[in-house]
C-alpha cells in the first residue's frame, strides 16, 4: 500500500484527457491537483500581461473539469519550491507528477531548484513527455523523427474516473477564479470546436490558404494557442487529424507541421542558451552597431510605410495571433532591411503572441533572421508579399485606415500615386501616413552583402560550426539544407519560401 498521496503539478497541459502526470497518479491513490501562479514570472523580459489573459479561460475550465472528478484544483501565487514546501510540512511525504516543459530561462531555472529541492527532501518527481522533445538528446542521428512518430501513435489517455482527493486547508489565500472578459477562449470545448471544424470542412484547402492572412484566420487549425496552453494534447489532435477524410494534400501539411512544432522546441530544448546568443557565435554581434531604437519603434507599432508590413504588425497587436509566413515577414523586415539585432525582435514579439511557444519562438526568429548558420537566407520583399498575399488591398484597408480611400494597387505603394490621386483620396504622406522609413530593395542588397562578407572572411570556421550545429540541430525531414549542399531538398518547407 502507498505510504504518501501524490501531488499533480499543471503547468502547460491544461486538461485532465491525455494527461500522463493525471493518469498515473490517479493508479497510486489520492491526489493534490496543483496550479502556481508565479510572480516572477511577471518580470521576465518577454512576459506580457496578454498571456495571462489567453490563459485564464483555459484554467478556469480545468477547475471545472477536475471538479467532476471529485478533485479541487489548488491553484497558489508563490514560488514553486516554497509552496511545495509548504505543503510537505502540512501534510507529509508526497510524489510529485508533472510533465516535461521546455520553456524559457525562467522556467527552465525554476525547475532545476524544484529538482533539487526534491533530492534533498527524497520526493519523486516523475515528469512525462508532453510533446515529441527528447530530454538528454545530443544530435538528432538517435532517431528523433522515430521517437516522435512513436509517441504520436500510442494510444491516448482516457479522463480518468472518480478521483480521489488529499484535502488540503491552506492559510494562503488562493487567487480569484473568476476571469475578466477576455477576447479569447482558450478552453479545451473551443479547441475541440476548432479542431472539428478543421477536420470536416476549414481545412480543405490548407496548403493555399495558410501563406495570406486573409485566408489563413479561417483557413488555418487556429490550434497554436491550445498547443501551447496544453488544454489539447499534441497527440489527439496529430490523431484526430491523421483520421479525418481531409485530402491527402492537406492532410500531410498540417501533419508536418505538428512534426516541426517538436522539432524547433527540440532546439531550444537541447540548447537552453539559443534563447539569448546566436546558433552560430559569428552572427552573435553582427547587427548590434546598426542597432536604431527609432527604426524599431516604427516597425514595432506598424509605422514602417510599407502598407502590408504595417497592416500585418497592428492585426497582431489587435488579435494576438499572424499566419506564420506572415511572422516570419515580419521577423525578416526587422532583421534585414532594418538590420535589427533578432533579440530586440523576439522579446518584442514574444509579448504579442498569444500562442507564445519558447522552444519554437526562439529557434524561428534566429532562422528566419539567418543566424542559425545553416539555413538559407529568407529576405522578404514587403511589397510583393503585399501585393502576392492581398492584391486587392482588402488586408491593407482594414488594418490600416489611413489608406481606405486609395484603391489597390495604389495601397500597396502610395508614394507611387499621382499627387492627384493622393489629394483625391485626401491622403498626405508624412503627415497621414508615413514615408517608407528605408529603401527596401537597397535594404536587403545591404543586408545580403554585410552577412555575405562575414561568411567569405571567415569561411573556414563558419563552416565548421555550421557542420557542428547541423549535426546537433539539423533534421531532414525538417527540410534543413546541409552545410556544402549546393540545391535545398525538394519539400514543403523550401515551397513554403519560393518568391519570397
Amino acid at each position: 500500500m502507498m505510504k504518501n498521496f501524490s501531488v499533480v503539478w499543471f503547468k502547460r497541459d491544461l486538461r485532465v484527457a491525455d494527461h500522463a502526470p493525471l493518469w498515473h497518479a490517479h493508479q497510486r491513490g489520492p491526489i493534490l491537483a496543483l496550479y502556481i501562479d508565479e510572480p516572477m514570472r511577471k518580470e521576465q523580459a518577454d512576459y506580457a500581461m496578454r498571456h495571462d489573459r489567453v490563459k485564464e479561460p483555459a484554467l478556469q475550465e480545468l477547475a471545472s473539469s477536475l471538479e467532476e472528478q471529485g478533485l479541487k484544483l489548488h491553484r497558489f501565487s508563490g514560488e514553486p519550491t516554497a509552496i511545495l514546501r509548504q505543503i510537505h510540512d502540512s501534510l507529509g511525504p508526497f510524489t510529485l507528477f508533472s510533465h516535461e516543459e521546455t520553456g524559457n530561462h525562467f522556467t527552465y531555472q525554476r525547475d532545476k531548484k524544484v529538482k533539487n529541492w526534491c533530492k534533498d527532501h527524497q520526493i519523486s518527481w516523475h515528469e512525462f513527455r508532453q510533446f515529441g522533445v527528447v530530454r538528454g538528446l545530443k544530435t538528432r542521428s538517435s532517431g528523433w523523427s522515430k521517437q516522435w512518430q512513436n509517441l504520436m501513435n500510442e494510444t491516448c489517455l482516457p479522463i480518468p474516473r472518480g478521483l480521489r482527493a488529499k484535502e488540503y486547508l491552506s492559510s494562503q489565500q488562493e487567487p480569484n477564479l473568476i476571469a475578466a472578459k477576455t477576447p479569447w477562449d482558450t478552453t479545451r470545448a473551443e479547441g475541440l470546436r476548432l479542431l472539428h471544424s478543421f477536420c470536416s470542412n476549414r481545412g480543405v484547402g490548407y496548403q493555399k490558404h495558410i501563406s495570406s492572412p486573409l485566408t489563413a484566420f479561417g483557413g488555418s487549425s487556429r490550434l497554436s494557442a491550445h498547443i501551447s496552453l496544453g488544454t489539447l494534447s499534441l497527440r489527439e489532435i496529430y490523431q484526430t487529424i491523421q483520421q479525418s477524410s481531409l485530402p491527402p494534400r492537406d492532410k500531410q501539411a498540417v501533419l508536418s507541421r505538428l512534426h516541426w512544432h517538436c522539432h524547433f522546441i527540440q532546439k531550444l530544448e537541447t540548447e537552453p542558451a539559443i534563447e539569448f546568443r546566436s546558433f552560430h557565435p559569428l552572427y552573435q554581434d553582427l547587427r548590434t552597431p546598426f542597432e536604431n531604437e527609432n527604426l524599431h519603434q516604427s516597425w514595432a507599432f506598424g509605422q514602417t510605410g510599407w502598407p502590408f508590413v504595417d497592416a500585418c504588425m497592428r492585426c497582431l497587436q489587435q488579435t494576438g495571433w499572424l499566419n506564420f509566413r506572415m511572422r516570419a515577414m515580419l521577423t525578416s523586415v526587422a532583421s534585414y532591411h532594418l538590420f535589427q539585432p533578432w533579440r530586440h525582435t523576439a522579446l518584442y514579439l514574444a509579448k504579442l503572441f498569444s500562442d507564445y511557444e519558447p522552444g519554437i519562438h526562439y529557434s524561428q526568429i534566429q532562422m528566419q533572421s539567418g543566424t542559425t548558420g545553416i539555413n538559407t537566407l529568407r529576405i522578404y520583399n514587403p511589397i510583393k508579399q503585399g501585393y502576392d498575399q492581398d492584391p486587392k488591398g482588402k488586408f491593407v484597408m482594414q488594418w490600416v485606415p489611413e489608406l481606405r480611400t486609395l484603391p489597390a494597387p495604389w495601397c500597396h505603394e502610395p508614394w507611387k500615386a499621382a499627387p492627384l490621386m493622393l489629394a483625391d483620396s485626401g491622403i498626405r504622406l508624412g503627415h497621414d501616413y508615413p514615408w517608407p522609413i528605408v529603401d527596401h530593395l537597397e535594404a536587403a542588397k545591404i543586408a545580403k552583402e554585410r552577412i555575405t562578407q562575414l561568411r567569405r572572411s571567415e569561411r573556414k570556421v563558419h563552416h565548421e560550426i555550421s557542420d557542428h550545429i547541423q549535426k546537433r540541430h539539423g533534421s531532414q525531414r525538417s527540410g534543413m539544407r546541409r552545410t556544402g549542399q549546393k540545391k535545398a531538398p525538394n519539400n514543403q518547407q523550401i515551397d513554403l519560401f519560393k518568391d519570397i
